[in-house]
């Protein structure tokens, strides 16, 4: 008398594939919690070293320095165009003093309201320049509150993160370690 057991080993055999599956469900879910645990603390670690304001500042700094360059080389040339007419005022007296003798002092070739003119100009220069570097100030630190505020939120979202990734590696460790 032969006794059929087929239907039993493959019975068997179907729940020893579905145990090796589930295991190896569990076990992947176990390592991946564990290494997002472990990627969210490096990563919490990396944001405490790292300084948020280092490129606003260097973008503003930037700003800063050609602006400054812009208008410095506005300066220079009021400075050339004052020695220019001062240069050339002061040439003509000295030929005409050689010329004539010492003679009454001639007209300087400049007007007082043009070197006025000029005095202003180069004021207005300096006075743009600060009320721009205020300006790029203000949005510097606009913008530094700002990265601030998101890095607070960045870092708190990181915190839950590694928190739940912690439970996810303990739920899937003990249901990996108590499997049969």
């Amino acid at each position: 008398m032969t006794v059929r057991r087929a239907a039993p080993e493959t019975t068997q055999q179907y729940d020893d594939s579905e145990d090796i599956i589930e295991a190896f469900a569990v076990n992947l879910c176990f390592a991946l919690a564990a290494a997002t645990a472990c990627f969210s603390f490096l990563r919490l670690r990396r944001q405490r070293w790292e300084t948020p304001d280092r490129h606003i500042l260097n973008r503003g700094d930037a700003q800063k320095v050609s602006l400054q360059l812009q208008a410095t080389l506005d300066e220079r040339a009021i400075v050339d165009r004052k020695e220019q007419v001062l240069k050339s005022g002061m040439e003509e007296a000295l030929r005409r003093a050689r010329g004539e003798g010492a003679a009454d002092p001639p007209d300087p070739p400049w007007t007082p309201e043009e070197l006025g003119e000029l005095d202003a100009e180069f004021d207005a220069i300096t006075e743009r320049l600060r009320e721009r570097e205020r300006a790029i100030d203000h949005a510097t630190w606009r913008t530094r509150q700002r990265k601030e505020a998101m890095l607070r939120v960045a870092v708190r979202a990181e915190w839950v993160f590694l928190v739940l990734s912690l439970i996810c590696t303990v739920i899937a460790g003990y249901y990996a370690y108590t499997m049969p």
